[in-house]
């Protein structure tokens, strides 16, 4: 009898919480909101794009889309500050240790294009880290290198 319903609670439990979840890392102290860093290591540029996505329960498909949303939102934020313009800002500086340098304002003027090498800039993002705070968030990591992609 016992072993009947371990193996219902089991199969139960399998089915509500999603297994790709448990396996997840829990997102410590150091989330971020939606950011692009740039590191560069022994020549090698790394463009490192963080997002999040909402993920208000513990059913499968709801948390799989918000990986999903989450990692598409990191790609396409990758592919725009590739693309992106940067313009001075007239009259507005800021002071650094005495030094004064203008302000400086980052934008894509249009939608992203096909160019010719987008499918290659595609296949060379990777997905760096995934983490979840339970019934609230995923926050994902992708990256594109210099190395891997001939930046």
């Amino acid at each position: 009898m016992w072993i009947k319903i371990s193996l219902f609670l089991t199969a139960s439990l399998a089915l509500l919480v999603p297994s790709r979840m448990l396996a997840l890392e829990s997102c410590d102290s150091s989330v971020e909101g939606a950011r692009i860093a740039i590191t560069t290591t022994n020549n090698i540029i790394k463009i490192t794009a963080t997002e999040m996505a909402r993920s208000g329960s513990d059913l499968k498909e709801d948390f799989v889309k918000a990986l999903y949303e989450a990692e598409s939102a990191a790609t396409v934020e990758i592919l725009r500050f590739i693309e992106s313009k940067v313009e001075e800002i007239e009259d507005n500086r800021f002071e650094i240790n005495g030094k004064y340098f203008p302000e400086l304002r980052r934008y894509h003027p249009v939608k992203i294009s096909e160019p010719p090498e987008l499918g290659e800039l595609l296949k060379r993002m990777v997905v760096v880290s995934q983490c979840r705070v339970n019934r609230e968030f995923v926050q994902v990591k992708v990256e594109l290198s210099s190395k891997r992609s001939g930046l």
